[in-house]
């Protein structure tokens, strides 16, 4: 099948499987540009493009020419007729018949009487049908035959035409461009030509490259359970698979993919290629929630890259597949659901009625729980809470064997918990939430548990009875309580007046109105009363065994002034406290009588607190010995203070009042009678001393003096000696005893020598220094 004349095609040589060298011709104007008729007259062609395909076999004296036939034949997709088309065969290597590549060319959309385009371009005169393509077409020549390369008979060998998208920056649509093809790389370059922008044509010295190689993305596509679903803080995966445009395993594909949600922090996924076109795709999310992931595919940067539009069958599995996706719906950009990881019991956390609560009330609290990302689980963990009563002091259970308290939980499936308890035993509690034996949520937390309000039916009153004296203080102590028997918790630091209002009275009668004081009877008030709030019965305003103040104990100290019987009575707002107990004979420590015992009281007089009765005076059992440390409630006696006591003996203080100044008067004059004669014997000693000492420093200085030195004081002072015969008024000082005892021939030079060369004068000149000296001596001893 002959051509026929033909101008503006392109052909391109072609080897069959390797073996036989072929010619391929493509597109093409099929008539003249310029008709002359036989007249020898010229006019404008009507042109007619060509978009087909033909194949010239040689051998060595003949060429077969075939026009094959192609997709175009069949109504399938084929490029538009035209001429001046870029042409180059691509993979036509060994047994492979390869793809031939189009680009752009020149056309018209006239049908019928259409002049040549060339024609218009050399006149430069472009009419409205003129058409200049940019499109990039192959035909598959895999499925060419011999028969049909060599005979014609070509109904077994269809070639199918492929549109190639062309992604990222295009050239101009143009004809005539210059094009090579990097059979090693497979880089097709594209340069020059005639571009045309109506009404103007241009020529180009642009180079433009197109990886023929590259992953193509209409032909990627993704599959794993991590394109849709993932755990917080777990390594998630998922795998991509991509081919080039001809279908074949495309490696080195640029991929972009990224992991986002509102108010979320981005992903951003590692892909890794495993070879054969075939990539893994690795993230670990931290937070839960709905994110969108977005897989794009492309190079030179994200404005020329496109979301992957392949579709896997079975995206579930880890088993790369592709099909096109034919009209059906691109599941990309996917919708991923990031759940939370396995709960972290020191990330969960608790909020609610954790630290305080009072008896009796149902207080409640929730839990969340969390991962290790923070993020609230789904519900379903085994939570159990519990509060155990608490030693401040020791940091210890308070008793070991007490069965602790334990809350009710709820699980709302939706990662929070609610849990709620009620305790009747007022104290600290350490609450402790646990996670499958695991303690979190930041607990333990200290969990104070005020009592409730105060019961006027649970208060009692104890106290020494037994010792109430006139003018002397005495103490009584009401403890005020809750209706579960717990002491009222109000803190002395927040309360130094305590939160009840307590009233004392001291009654002479009792009437019947318990609205007045001694109940309308009569109220003595001769009495000094002083009520101090959470004071001990040791004065201290702690408790040795607990560590914890005196909570809700009242001390009343009372003074009475007057002798006589009285019922000592305690209202506590308002009420009259019926359980009374005396404590004389109990130790300070515990001077509190015993659970049994109150616990026996309460029962009996368990009324309303606005209940009206007659009240009955009350009276002390004084107790033995044999009773220490026990305790009697006081019930219809009277304490007679008179008779209970004896007042103290005043005679021997009026004895000693009127005989202290007489005795203070003749121990004075005493003293200063002794203190007188002592002077007096002083002052004759001194007089007789400086007498004997004259007497014998004028001796010794004199000529006819004889004997030693020592001889002649001695004998000059013996009437001073000592009844032991020792000298007391000898001189003391080193110097002087050096004086006397120095050899007589020596003392020319010193004592006498001195008085008896020097004269008078020299005599009168030393003798104050050693009169002086002398005397001091002799004074002193």
């Amino acid at each position: 099948t002959l051509t026929g004349p033909l101008h503006g095609h392109q052909g391109v040589s072609f080897n069959f499987q390797g073996l036989t060298t072929t010619y391929l011709i493509f597109g093409g104007e099929k008539t003249d540009v310029i008709h002359t008729d036989r007249h020898k007259k010229t006019s404008v062609g009507a042109g007619k493009l060509s978009n087909e395909v033909y194949s010239i076999y040689f051998t060595t004296n003949l060429a077969t020419h075939i026009r094959l036939i192609t997709s175009c034949d069949m109504g399938g997709s084929c490029p538009a007729p035209r001429r001046d088309a870029a042409v180059s065969l691509l993979g036509n290597t060994g047994s492979q018949n390869g793809r031939l590549l189009v680009f752009g060319g020149l056309g018209s959309s006239c049908k019928t009487g259409c002049k040549s385009p060339i024609y218009e371009y050399l006149e430069a005169k472009p009419s409205a049908d003129l058409v200049v393509y940019n499109d990039l077409w192959y035909l598959d020549m895999s499925n060419l035959s011999y028969e049909c390369l060599t005979t014609g008979s070509c109904a077994s060998s269809i070639l199918q035409w492929n549109l190639i998208e062309v992604l990222g920056s295009q050239p101009s649509p143009r004809f005539g461009a210059g094009i090579v093809l990097d059979n090693t790389n497979f880089y097709l370059f594209i340069t020059g030509g005639i571009s045309y922008s109506a009404p103007t044509f241009s020529e180009d010295g642009d180079l433009y490259l197109f990886q023929l190689k590259d992953a193509y993305y209409k032909r990627c596509s993704a599959t794993g359970q991590g394109l849709t679903t993932a755990k917080a803080g777990v390594k998630t995966m998922f795998w991509l698979q991509c081919q080039d445009i001809f279908g074949q395993p495309a490696d080195g594909a640029k991929f972009s993919v990224s992991i986002a949600g509102a108010n979320l922090p981005s992903i951003s996924p590692s892909v890794a290629s495993l070879g054969s076109g075939q990539y893994s795709c690795t993230y670990m999310p931290v937070k839960a929630g709905q994110y969108t992931l977005t897989i794009m595919v492309g190079r030179g940067g994200k404005q020329y890259q496109d979301l992957i539009a392949g579709y896997d069958p079975q995206p579930t599995n880890s088993i790369t597949q592709f099909e096109p996706l034919n009209g059906r719906p691109n599941p990309n950009p996917f919708s991923l659901s990031v759940g939370s990881g396995p709960t972290y019991p020191s990330a969960s956390t608790a909020t609610g009625d954790l630290t305080l609560s009072t008896c009796g009330v149902m207080s409640s609290f929730t839990v969340t729980a969390r991962d290790a990302f923070g993020n609230r689980r789904p519900g379903g963990d085994s939570i159990d809470v519990v509060m155990t009563l608490w030693n401040e002091l020791t940091m210890a259970p308070f008793n070991v064997d007490l069965v602790p308290s334990t809350a009710r939980v709820q699980d709302n499936m939706d990662g929070t918990y609610g849990a709620s308890y009620r305790i009747t035993r007022a104290g600290s509690y350490s609450l402790e939430i646990s996670f499958s034996g695991a303690v979190g949520a930041g607990s333990p937390f200290m969990l104070e548990v005020n009592s409730a309000l105060a019961d006027v039916t649970k208060t009692y009153a104890f106290g020494d009875f037994s010792r109430i004296v006139t003018g002397q203080a005495s103490n009584l102590f009401v403890q005020t309580r809750d209706q579960y028997g717990n002491d009222i918790r109000a803190d002395p630091a927040l309360f130094p007046q305590g939160t009840e209002d307590i009233v004392f009275e001291m009654c002479e009668s009792l009437g019947s109105d318990p609205t007045l004081p001694c109940a309308g009877g009569i109220q003595q008030n001769s009495v000094g009363i002083t009520i101090s709030y959470a004071v001990g019965p040791t004065g201290q305003t702690t408790s040795p065994s607990t560590g914890l103040p005196y909570y809700g104990l009242y001390r009343i100290t009372y003074f009475p002034f007057q002798f006589g019987v009285v019922s000592p009575e305690v209202k506590h707002n308002g009420t009259y406290v019926r359980c009374f107990f005396d404590t004389s004979a109990s130790a300070s420590a515990t001077l509190s009588p015993n659970q049994t015992e109150i616990d026996a009281c309460i029962a009996k007089y368990q009324v309303s607190a606005a209940t009206s009765r007659r009240l009955a005076p009350r009276a002390v059992k004084v107790l033995s010995g044999a009773e220490r440390r026990s305790v009697s409630n006081l019930a219809g006696k009277t304490i007679d203070i008179q008779s209970s006591f004896v007042p103290p003996n005043y005679a021997n203080l009026h004895r000693w009042l009127i005989l202290a100044p007489i005795l203070c008067a003749v121990v004075g004059f005493t003293c200063q009678l002794v203190a007188f004669l002592l002077h007096r014997l002083s002052a004759r000693q001194r007089a007789e001393y400086q007498q004997h000492f004259h007497t014998s420093i004028a001796f010794m200085n004199s000529p006819n003096a004889g004997g030693s030195k020592r001889e002649v004081l001695e004998t000059r002072l013996q009437g001073s000696a000592g009844a032991d015969g020792k000298h007391a008024l000898l001189p003391s000082k080193s110097e002087d005893r050096d004086w006397l005892e120095r050899p007589e021939e020596e003392d020319g030079a010193q004592g006498g020598r001195i008085v008896r060369e020097a004269g008078a004068e020299s005599w009168q000149r030393n003798l104050p220094r050693l009169r002086r000296r002398t005397s001091e001596e002799i004074i002193s001893t």
